[in-house]
């Protein structure tokens, strides 16, 4: 599996959760997201498994590509 983001912005109630985001994950590879709760670190995750889970609350723009 792969996962490629660019130039991706996420935000909810009137704030950016994150702007101009732009990142790869290849299959072997090991990541972790750390922050503080609150932060967008679930909605992140939901956005790579289905972003439709997140189309209610949250506002996307940019490109995530998820194989």
């Amino acid at each position: 599996m792969q996962i490629k983001i660019n130039n991706a912005s996420f935000g909810f109630n009137g704030e950016n959760l994150f702007e101009k985001l732009n990142f790869e994950i290849n299959t072997k590879d090991k990541i972790a997201i750390i922050g503080e709760e609150g932060n967008g670190k679930s909605t992140l995750l939901k956005c790579f498994y289905n972003v439709n889970l997140i189309n209610d609350y949250c506002n996307i723009s940019g490109t995530i590509k998820c194989n």
